[in-house]
């Protein structure tokens, strides 16, 4: 899976926002009232009003030039690092890279005294935003040990702690260890539980990220196979409907793809099924993922859709590029026209970019009805997930 940073919504942002607002007008008054005659004061004004108007956008440009402005007015001082934090607060999570040059300064200049800055103090911000930018495992190593200490500290939950959990945890994911890949994100989502409401995408990113982690290595246990089922399963059920295939979302396809092999993955560690007592037999089986998943538009029942099909091309299997004990799943959406498959798409590949999905779909696209349908609504939107072990 390839792991890439939470993308930010404006939903998201607008609990940080609040406190951000508080933020400034506490400082307003008198900041306003001592640098009456600056060239940073307008600056500052804009800035203020486009906070009030939802306009984060011209909040971040005013918020910018205050900044500039007051670093060639009044250089290392306490203002200069109010109205870099300003500025930073605007942009660290959606342009992490420009975030770093305003934080090294409200680092630089308050130093030992961040506290005025409350739940999100610069030093962590900072860590936070080179972690995201810079593929150096310092930063990484260090924004874990920060947010330890800012949770040891201050236990309230932020955005800035629950995605800075995910990225040390996509991290280790990336380097394959799966257990401290797994804790982190289990960080995350106990911090993201406070943003339920408004952060539904990075939550599902965040649980279908600690199910590849579940999964992924070799030294997997029935518990991680249905812990992963579980979190691909809750991922699954904050999406969206889906209009059509053309249109489907890749992320929730990467759940059902994954939600694919966490079950051939069960027998795959187990060749005659899981054994009784294990972690399946005691929890209540799940839906398979793509029964999960939410449409638009009234689909017609399955069970009012016979397709009687002339024998099925089957994909084979990638053996040139196959290593023993791998599994995969490739998951296909097609449509029927009269008779014929069409528009046939892989959705989702695991692994990404092998040859299984091109062959599985090559296969899909021979595949022919005995007769047309009847009732063309039972030709859309269909799909197919197909998935492999190699003993």
């Amino acid at each position: 899976m390839d792991v890439a940073m939470i993308p930010a919504t404006k939903e998201t942002d607008m609990r940080h926002l609040i406190s951000l607002v508080l933020f400034t007008v506490l400082f307003s008054a008198p900041f306003q009232v001592a640098h009456a005659q600056k060239a940073h004061v307008p600056f500052y004004k804009q800035y203020n009003e486009a906070i009030a108007a939802g306009d984060f956008t011209t909040a971040a440009e005013a918020g910018e030039r205050a900044w500039r402005a007051a670093e060639t007015e009044l250089g290392d001082h306490q203002t200069t690092a109010i109205l870099a934090y300003n500025y930073a607060s605007l942009i660290y999570f959606r342009t992490p890279e420009k975030a770093i040059e305003p934080l090294e300064r409200v680092v630089a200049i308050v130093g030992e005294n961040a506290a005025m800055f409350g739940a999100e103090p610069p030093e962590l911000m900072l860590s936070f935003v080179r972690a995201a930018t810079q593929s150096d495992r310092r930063f990484v190593t260090d924004l874990s040990a920060r947010l330890e200490v800012a949770e040891s500290k201050n236990p309230e939950t932020t955005l800035l702690s629950a995605r800075g959990w995910y990225i040390v945890g996509s991290h280790e994911l990336s380097r394959r260890r799966f257990q401290n890949a797994v804790d982190a994100l289990s960080n995350s989502m106990r911090h993201f539980e406070s943003f339920r409401t408004f952060s539904p995408l990075e939550i599902a990113t965040t649980l279908i990220a600690r199910g590849v982690a579940y999964v992924a290595g070799r030294n997997r246990t029935n518990d991680d196979i249905v812990n992963a089922n579980y979190d691909f399963n809750n991922a699954i059920a904050l999406f969206p409907a889906q209009s059509s295939i053309e249109t489907f979302d890749p992320l929730l396809a990467t759940a059902v793809a994954w939600d694919a092999v966490s079950r051939i993955a069960a027998f795959a560690d187990n060749v005659e099924g899981l054994t009784p007592g294990s972690a399946f037999e005691r929890k209540a089986p799940e839906l398979k993922g793509d029964e999960l998943i939410k449409w638009s538009g009234a689909r017609p029942p399955l069970a009012d859709c016979p397709l009687d099909w002339k024998p099925q091309k089957r994909p084979r299997f990638p053996t040139a590029d196959a290593v023993r004990g791998s599994i995969g799943a490739v998951f296909l959406g097609y449509h029927i026209d009269g008779a014929k498959v069409v528009g046939a798409r892989v959705l989702a590949e695991v692994p990404e970019r092998s040859k299984f999905g091109e062959r599985a779909l090559s296969a899909v696209e021979s595949w022919e009805l005995r007769a047309p349908l009847t009732n063309e609504a039972c030709g859309r939107n269909l799909m197919i997930t197909y998935h492999f072990i190699l003993k």
